[in-house]
């Protein structure tokens, strides 16, 4: 236990340190989830608009050939 080697003055603040660090490190894991979330999306939404541009254009070339 860390409080023997003198690190923490008592087992009280050992105990607040340790539910300090766990808490950030699922605050932090949340964090990472919601960016991966937003990157997914914002992949999403291109791959999408990529798509819809390549259909215009092969829509055009069409009516340019016809």
């Amino acid at each position: 236990m860390q409080v023997k080697g003198n690190v923490f003055k008592n087992k009280r603040v050992l105990m607040e340190h340790i539910f300090k660090a766990k808490a950030e490190q699922l605050r932090e894991k949340a964090l990472q989830q919601a960016a991966e979330l937003r990157r997914d999306k914002a992949r999403a939404k291109k791959s999408k608009k990529v798509e819809k541009v390549a259909e215009k254009e092969n829509k055009r070339s069409e009516e340019i050939s016809n």
